[in-house]
């Protein structure tokens, strides 16, 4: 098996440039962990010199060699991420060291990514040939025996950092990686993307479907009320998945037994990666949001941040810029202007540059828990290959700061704490959240990325892995955001998501037999409840209501109602009394799970609640029809605070860095 080289996890084997390729290649499976002991001296020439340039100590350099060993890295490796060195200072130094040059620019054109899939070296196409490397320190001396041996090649060859290597080969695959994100899923895939709204025989079929009920509830007695019922039955559908939710929720009132991370497990933690898009974002959003994801618990050397921008969104690069500098596993990516503008596309173009075995998924405005990458890995290490993912539940912290947040963290909390869960115990297909999403990237990889048309990506993406044999999972390391506050930053978030379920709902049921074939009858009829039932309920809530108050007013003034009118009501009033009960107690049961009780006070207004939702989703019915892919972005930062210095936690000491080697060594 190939090593995985460096805190990528990309396959690499031995750099190619020794005067015997064994000589420079390390078996990561065989080091002897415990066989570096801390007074071990650093090797003499090279080696010695750039440590000694740099100001690393025998102590430190020890530590760095025990650090890489743990996690299968090298030493430089570790030494920048505990902030001892500069990446850049360490290629300024070794190149002085080695009589090398340091490369004047990024290469314009590149001939070879590498020589035998080595991240460490890169071959420029000039008239003038350049070889740029970026060796391991301890790779130096095989370096200096080689190139003495061939002096021909030591004038072609220049010393790059690592991340000025993945920088040239990110510019020159920038212009196809741009194309192929704009395209995603419509390039190969045109009938499962939302590029095309509607096919010509779903228009068809809805024209016709609708001209025969409404004709049938215009001109017969029984078609009004066959409609009545068939909505009726519609929404009990809707309200048995929250029952059920909802009676497993009373049933385990010890709570729902959780995938942890086991601190003595020495296994070898792997690359993880992590992606947020950003944009039109201040200073105060982006510093907390860096913030809280500094405190995630990994180790530095095997964790990627990609924070993701437009390139013409000036104020947000720079605002990236700054917050992160001084921090080696940050990276900025600045994605082309081009349409569609929305975060999908932004992840797809950055995705062939994430190097994680594992990939999760951050807005801007979240503050993930610090253990929450290593209760998804624990998730993923208890689980077969058919998990593909994990959704880590999304808690509303300013709820209490007026009647839309209450009712917004009352949603979240019933999604994410009841509903999900007990869909994924039952491996039912799961719309995802958007946010806090963990991936094999494998499996991310071999169902297409996102659909970079379709504004809620998340729940398409939820239906296509159940659809290629894959199941989501939950965990329960939460993280936190702010709900909006004003109305129309809700009302256009809510119009996105529902239309975004619309997309969903239309790109899937283009085949409704092989969609069925795929997912089997049980889960088919889920997926119809949970996009067709969710979308027509909340847009027939205005409906419903004005028919019920009809009904009312005519039994107040009349006094009586006919049989069929009278057993409508008395229907109308069980599913609405139905529908209230089963959500506020899982509503309240979530949200007590959550710790959050202080919203339940709002609950008995939840009926107005529910019509602004129907008010958003016609809204989104309309949009649907007019700008498909209009992506109405949510301003974050209502209060955007920095992460309190106490609320950090320390990474454990099983988590191998540094400073687990050497305790009293400064981070």
């Amino acid at each position: 098996m190939r090593e995985q080289d460096h805190a990528t996890g990309l396959p690499s084997i031995a750099l190619p440039y020794g005067p015997n390729a064994s000589n420079g290649k390390r078996d990561d499976d065989t080091i002897e962990v415990l066989s570096i002991p801390a007074t071990d001296r650093v090797a003499a020439d090279p080696l010695a010199d750039v440590l000694a340039c740099l100001g690393v100590d025998q102590v430190q350099y020890a530590a760095a060699r025990y650090a890489a060993a743990v996690n299968g890295t090298d030493s430089a490796a570790e030494l920048v991420a505990a902030g001892l060195i500069d990446e850049a200072l360490l290629a300024d130094t070794v190149a002085e060291t080695l009589r090398l040059r340091r490369p004047d620019a990024p290469p314009p054109a590149i001939a070879e990514v590498g020589l035998a899939g080595s991240r460490r070296i890169l071959r420029t196409a000039e008239p003038t040939p350049r070889v740029l490397i970026a060796p391991r320190l301890e790779d130096l001396v095989p370096v200096v025996d080689f190139l003495t041996a061939k002096p021909f090649l030591a004038r072609q060859t220049e010393v790059a950092s690592l991340r000025e290597l993945d920088t040239a080969r990110a510019e020159a695959t920038r212009a196809e990686r741009s194309d192929l994100a704009r395209l995603s899923l419509s390039r190969d895939r045109l009938d499962l993307s939302a590029r095309l709204t509607v096919t010509g025989s779903q228009g068809f079929v809805a024209a016709l479907v609708l001209t025969g009920m409404l004709a049938l509830v215009l001109f017969t007695w029984w078609g009004g009320v066959a409609a009545h019922l068939a909505t009726l039955l519609l929404y009990l559908g809707c309200i048995a998945l929250r029952f059920g939710a909802a009676i497993d929720l009373l049933r385990t009132s010890g709570g729902r037994r959780e995938l942890i991370h086991v601190a003595a497990c020495q296994e070898r933690h792997p690359t993880y990666s992590v992606l947020v898009a950003l944009r039109n974002e201040g200073p105060d959003t982006v510093g907390t949001l860096v913030e809280a994801l500094d405190m995630l618990r990994w180790p530095r050397s095997k964790l990627q941040i990609l924070l993701i921008c437009e390139a013409d969104d000036a104020a947000t690069v720079a605002v990236v810029r700054e917050a992160i500098r001084g921090r080696p596993c940050f990276r900025l990516e600045e994605v082309p202007p081009s349409h569609p503008r929305t975060k999908p596309k932004a992840l797809n173009f950055t995705l062939p540059l994430a190097t994680g075995e594992f990939v999760a998924l951050f807005d801007a405005e979240d503050k993930p828990s610090p253990d929450q990458l290593l209760t998804a890995w624990a998730a993923f290490r208890a689980a077969d290959a058919s998990l593909a993912c994990v959704q880590a539940p999304l808690v509303v912290t300013n709820g209490t700061k007026g009647w839309l947040p209450a009712h917004f963290a009352l949603e979240y909390a019933a999604l994410f704490f009841g509903l999900l869960p007990w869909l994924a115990e039952r491996r039912m297909p799961l719309p995802l959240g958007g946010t806090s999403n963990h991936f094999r990237r494998e499996a991310l990889v071999a169902v297409g990325g996102w659909d970079s048309h379709n504004v809620t990506e998340d729940a398409d993406l939820g239906m296509r892995f159940s659809r290629h044999g894959y199941r989501t999972g939950t965990i329960a390391s939460p993280t936190c955001e702010e709900a909006p506050l004003r109305w129309r930053d809700w009302r256009n978030q809510r119009t996105r998501w529902m239309k975004g379920y619309a997309q969903t709902w239309l790109i899937h049921m283009r085949k409704p037999a092989t969609l069925m074939r795929e997912l089997g009858i049980r889960d088919f009829c889920v997926f119809q409840l949970l996009f067709a039932g969710m979308l027509l309920s909340s847009a027939l809530n205005t409906v419903v209501l004005a028919l019920l108050l009809r009904d009312l007013g005519g039994l107040l003034v009349h006094g009586w109602l006919g049989r069929t009118q009278g057993l409508l009501l008395a229907l109308d009033g069980l599913v609405l009394v139905a529908g209230f009960g089963t959500y506020a107690t899982l509503a309240t049961l979530c949200s007590r799970r959550s710790g959050r009780t202080g919203i339940l006070r709002e609950i008995w207004t939840l009926p107005a609640y529910w019509l602004l939702v129907s008010l958003a989703t016609l809204r989104a019915l309309y949009q649907l029809w007019r700008a498909p892919q209009l992506w109405e972005k949510t301003p974050h930062g209502e209060a955007a605070r920095r992460v309190r210095a106490d609320e950090r936690q320390r990474r454990p000491d099983t988590i191998p860095s540094i400073g687990a080697a050497v305790p009293l060594l400064e981070r």
